[in-house]
């Protein structure tokens, strides 16, 4: 037996919640290592799956509502093999489990040995890398990611590999050993920064490389004011900081010096300074009328002090030549790497010499990987096999990838049915490399909601086979999921729960109808373990022993003896002349009227008649001379006068019973003959004609008081005294407790005296 003991208070609206999960196999040794929950509305079920998951991830648990710190504690399981998932909240994802799964081991292993030469020349190229372009602290990884998207798709750079990277390295080796040198004078993060890449994308220096230097050379070799690193740009600079700083508004001047060390006049305006200054610049214009944009645009560059670099090596003849492709992003960027591994080429060369003296071990290995049946193969027979009623199959195309690279993801590909020709193949349909936004446009909800549960797959497997006690929470993973592939997830969880041993499931539900599935698949190897989590009135929650949802045998078997059973046998057997027959029949009316306030003289016996008949139920434990309305009202004030605190869904059924009929007792004596009649002429919805009656046609003093009280009720029992394909999930949905408080408020508002 395992047990697994939870305990948590003030979290996320639970104020308190305590029990010991035990997990018991059947006399035969196999496993059922699952425990149903049915949560009442409102009680605990997505708080407490949520308490568990931060408490998995070490996150603090509290209500946030009311910011009280809270706790969750958990015995008998690690912390972090708590696997608890809410329900599906509309995202397209994949777990990261996933590459884990899809990466075979002994693959792995037998690479890793085939390409350790490889991988030990790769490692002294990337430091090599690191030293000529500066950024030993910027990461060996990011700088090669660097070089490779340069030459890549957008796409292809998700799956950078190494031999990826080795294939490129091959690819660009003739424009390597041509490229220039002097890149590897200036950091890699001075052409990385967001300035310099706005100052060499400009698409105005596009192909003006040469003309832009000469005149810039001009200005600065034969200047009338320019000289002594004074030049067009540091004048620009100096004129806006005298408009800033107001100097001429201040009446000061200004004296500028000649080529021949002659004063001026005195400046003392702006304009006249930038007359002055403009000289150089207009003798320069007029030999190449068109290069004025660009080089105004040069210098105003150059006046900011974050474009000193650029400034620097355009003015060193020397090293300008790496420029050349201003104004042309992609060309520049890849001169600069062929540049920063030019410096690099003997580490190039041993890498690629390294490679192919590797290759057939490392294919060996890689073809070993591509064949290898992994964990994933499991869970893609898992998933393609029970959502089988979904327009698509699911597939990895880059297996051998996931073994190259541990942080490569797996590439999902999507092959899609033919909506026109079911018989045609599934047509491929990659994912973008990796990105699942596609499948948020082309999947409807239900069929994302299936990948969804791949997530839960392949996380469940992947703890598996870690080997470690898992618990598993989940919180209706599988509500408003289509039946088919519902069930088709319920069958999987029914034999994780029974095939493994260190696997532990607790299944929450608000769906009764599910429950109901689970409870009778799995009932009766452990009876204990399927529960109705119920709140008290303090708010406090308790997973009680729930009820055999195969509520009617059990009841029509007590029914001779159990005057509560008895009661509930009298909507069931009106339902099923209902079935048989419908609404018009006659024991259906007479029925009927044991459960509305229509003939004062229907007695017990007149109705174990056809409880007799129409379902075999033997005998009644009331008097069968008794007025039903009196049996059923008396019997239900009894009921809720009992001090019990468990939850019981006959008691409830008799105490909506209970309630509806002394609310119409109370209506039909307040308002017209008259208008009962025609009420009762209609048969169908009497009690909500009654309170329209009572409504608009009544003049009770208690009417505003009483009125909101009964519609309160009669939204909650009216129309649940009916079985539905959810066998009264309504009155299963509200504390008995609360039932009682209910019926003894109406019942002592409409009978003051304690007599019917």
């Amino acid at each position: 037996m395992k047990s697994i003991q939870i305990e948590i208070k003030n979290g996320y609206g639970i104020v308190d919640f305590n029990h010991d999960f035990k997990y018991e196999d059947d006399k035969n040794g196999s496993y059922c290592h699952f425990y149903g929950l049915y949560a009442q509305n409102g009680t605990m079920k997505s708080s407490f799956a949520k308490t568990l998951s931060n408490y998995s991830k070490g996150v603090a648990v509290s209500d946030e509502i009311y910011q009280i710190p809270g706790s969750c504690v958990v015995s008998g399981i690690e912390q972090e093999n708590i696997l608890s998932y809410p329900s599906y909240d509309g995202r397209v994802w994949l777990s990261d489990s996933a590459t884990y799964l899809v990466a075979n081991q002994e693959a792995k292993e037998v690479y890793a040995e085939a390409s350790k030469d490889v991988i030990e020349a790769f490692n002294k190229l990337k430091s090599k890398i690191s030293e000529v372009t500066k950024t030993k602290d910027g990461g060996d990884e990011a700088i090669i990611e660097d070089y490779y998207r340069r030459f890549v798709t957008k796409e292809e750079v998700a799956s950078i590999t190494l031999p990826a990277v080795i294939t490129l390295l091959k690819a660009n080796l003739p424009e390597i050993k041509k490229g220039k040198i002097q890149f590897c004078d200036v950091s890699l993060n001075v052409f990385n920064s967001s300035n310099f890449k706005k100052f060499i994308t400009k698409e105005k220096y596009r192909g003006l490389f040469d003309r832009l230097v000469k005149a810039y050379d001009e200005m600065c070799a034969s200047p009338t004011y320019y000289r002594e690193g004074f030049d067009s740009s540091s004048a620009h600079t100096l004129i806006k900081a005298l408009e800033k700083s107001k100097y001429f508004n201040a009446k000061h001047e200004v004296v500028l010096r000649d080529s021949e060390d002659k004063r001026t006049k005195n400046i003392n305006n702006k304009e006249e300074m930038e007359s002055y200054l403009k000289t150089d610049f207009d003798r320069i214009i007029e030999a190449d009328p068109g290069i004025e944009k660009p080089l105004n645009q040069l210098i105003a560059d150059f006046s900011f002090g974050t474009n000193g670099e650029a400034r620097r090596i355009i003015e060193d003849k020397s090293r300008r030549d790496i420029l050349l492709f201003m104004g042309d992003e992609d060309r520049f960027y890849k001169n600069m790497w062929f540049g920063y591994l030019s410096g690099c080429v003997e580490e190039i060369e041993n890498l690629l010499k390294v490679n192919d003296e590797s290759k057939s071990k490392i294919e060996e290995a890689l073809k070993k990987a591509d064949d290898a049946d992994t964990e994933w193969q499991d869970v893609k027979d898992v998933f393609n096999d029970r959502f089988s009623s979904l327009p698509y199959r699911i597939d990895i195309v880059n297996k051998k990838d996931t073994i190259v690279e541990d942080l490569v993801p797996p590439v999902f590909e999507f092959k899609f049915r033919n909506p026109r020709n079911p018989n045609m193949p599934y047509r491929e349909r990659p994912d973008n490399s990796g990105q699942l936004s596609v499948l948020g446009r082309v999947l409807s909800n239900g069929e994302r909601k299936a990948l969804y549960l791949l997530n839960i797959i392949c996380d469940v497997k992947k703890k598996l086979k870690d080997g470690a006690d898992t618990l598993l929470v989940l919180d209706d993973v599988v509500e408003s999921f289509d039946y088919r592939n519902k069930y088709a997830f319920f069958e999987y969880l029914q034999e994780l729960a029974s095939q493994n041993s260190q696997l532990y499931i607790i299944s929450l539900t608000h769906n009764f109808d599910f429950f109901r599935l689970v409870y009778e698949k799995l009932y009766p190897k452990n009876k204990e373990q399927f529960r109705l989590v119920i709140s008290d009135e303090k708010n406090n929650l308790s997973a009680e022993e729930m009820f055999d949802p195969r509520v009617f045998g059990n009841y029509k078997k007590d029914a001779a003896t159990d005057k509560s059973a008895w009661v509930t046998m009298i909507p069931f057997a009106r339902n099923i002349v209902e079935f048989q027959y419908g609404k018009d029949h006659d024991d259906y009316k007479e029925l009927t009227k044991a459960l509305h306030t229509i003939n004062n003289d229907v007695t017990i016996e007149d109705i174990q008649q056809y409880l007799q008949s129409i379902i075999s139920v033997a005998n009644t434990p009331f008097d069968k001379s008794l007025n039903i309305y009196k049996a059923i009202i008396m019997h239900a004030k009894k009921v809720a006068t009992t001090t019990s605190d468990g939850f019981s869904l006959k008691d409830n059924l008799v105490l909506a019973i209970g309630t509806r009929l002394c609310i119409e007792r109370y209506i039909i004596n307040k308002i017209s003959e008259e208008d009962y009649r025609n009420a009762v002429s209609r048969e169908r919805d009497l009690t909500r004609k009654l309170l329209i009656l009572y409504s608009n046609n009544c003049s009770d003093p208690n009417k505003p008081t009483y009125l909101k009280m009964f519609n309160k009720a009669a939204a909650i029992v009216d129309g649940a005294i009916h079985i539905n394909s959810f066998m009264y999930e309504p009155l299963v949905d509200i504390g008995t407790w609360e039932m009682k408080k209910m019926f003894n408020e109406i019942y002592d508002k409409t009978n003051p005296s304690g007599e019917l």
